[in-house]
């Protein structure tokens, strides 16, 4: 329905296929984050020779996207006000803090016991393999999958005994796929496939090879190729191409 509230669902996973873990529920966010950033990194190699003022940047890798996103937990009832949260809490039985200000009637809610359900979804240990869980985040046209690399707990007012009533958590999520997806996305290493590389100062023909085919050993189908005598002094600048070829392994 159009105008709709719909709140940001996390759902925990139980390996890199995102498998739903039925055992845990997703868990519905108290308050849409205000913003979410989304960063991609690519490495390249910009070592010089002795004696240049510039380099020709040699692709390296493109870094998992990362996302990251602040959660806010409030127990003082302000929420509700702007977006009736106090009737969709994940657990308003889980109660033991009284909420202050004018819904404070409605219910109570402990903090951090709402904070400790969060945790299990997305930072859990699970299963024999004794790392944090796989998750996704589902929210509008978002659908996120990764893994979480960093959390951090920011809390922000207290009751006058010390007990946290709001609390902004800091979120870091990577992206992560199994080494078959990600290798049919790639293609960059297919044997199947022309590629064309410029040499860099410093190159050798097989180690280029390597970086192609992953078999150091082809440098000779690469020099066939490209009609290379001297194979052992390569110009610099000069575009090699590193045609298909059969694997023997």
């Amino acid at each position: 329905m159009a105008g709709e509230l719909v709140k940001m669902k996390i759902v925990a996973c139980t390996d890199s296929a995102y498998t739903e873990d039925k055992a845990t529920p997703a868990y519905v966010v108290m308050a849409n984050p205000e913003k979410y950033t989304i960063d991609h990194s690519i490495d390249f190699n910009l070592t010089q020779g002795q004696g240049t003022s510039s380099s020709d940047a040699k692709y390296n890798r493109t870094r998992p996207q990362t996302m990251n996103f602040d959660f806010i937990f409030d127990g003082t009832g302000i929420l509700n006000a702007a977006g009736g949260l106090l009737g969709n809490l994940t657990n308003p039985a889980a109660i033991s803090v009284p909420l202050v200000g004018p819904f404070a009637s409605e219910t109570t809610f402990d903090l951090v016991a709402e904070i400790e359900k969060f945790k299990a979804c997305v930072l859990e240990f699970k299963g024999d393999h004794h790392e944090p869980r796989y998750v996704k985040l589902v929210w509008g046209t978002l659908l996120f999958k990764g893994r979480l690399t960093s959390l951090k707990i920011d809390y922000k007012l207290f009751k006058p005994d010390g007990t946290p009533l709001r609390a902004v958590v800091n979120c870091s999520f990577t992206d992560a796929i199994d080494d078959e997806l990600r290798s049919a996305k790639e293609k960059r290493q297919s044997p199947d496939i022309t590629h064309v590389r410029k040499v860099s100062g410093g190159d050798h023909l097989d180690q280029m090879a390597f970086e192609v085919y992953g078999d150091s050993s082809l440098y000779l189908e690469v020099a066939k190729a490209n009609n290379i005598t001297n194979f052992r002094k390569l110009k610099t600048g000069s575009p090699l191409s590193f045609p298909p070829v059969e694997k023997t392994s």
